[in-house]
Order: C-alpha cells, then structure tokens, then sequence
C-alpha cells in the first residue's frame, strides 16, 4: 500500500469515528487531535489537503457557514 494510501485510509476512519461519536461537523483539527492521541500524528496541511481531495470525491460535505465538514450521505461515503 502506497503512503498516500495509508495515509488517506487512515484520515477516513478517523472521519468515520468522529461522525458515529458526535453526529455533527468536524474541522481538520479535529482529525489531527485524534491521530496524535492515537500515537500516529500527520501535518496539519496533509489532513487539510485530505480534506479537500475526500471533499472533491463526495466522501465529506463542507458547510461554508460553519466552516466545517460533515460526512457526506450515499455512495462515496459508505466506500
């Protein structure tokens, strides 16, 4: 598995995780907190940047009034 991969496997099932536990919208921060807990800490700017690409795939929604993230309902999400 290539690192991007890992990388981005990784991002989603923290994303996944923070949308069981709280029902509601994160931010990259929030993504970053929980992978330093976890011992397995990435830059600030490749979580963002994941953010971006799982927005542009239809994996999460971006909410400009908030400015936060929400896992997005159907098919890219459930992959």
């Amino acid at each position: 598995m290539s690192l991007d991969k890992h990388t981005s496997d990784q991002v989603k099932h923290i994303i996944r995780e923070l949308a069981e536990e709280r029902d509601s919208s994160m931010r990259p921060g929030d993504v970053l907190t929980r992978l330093r807990e976890l011992g397995r800490p990435l830059g600030a700017w490749n979580i963002r940047a994941e953010f971006t690409r799982l927005t542009q795939q239809g994996f999460l929604e971006f909410d400009a009034e908030s400015a936060s993230w929400r896992l997005a309902e159907g098919d890219a999400a459930s992959e």
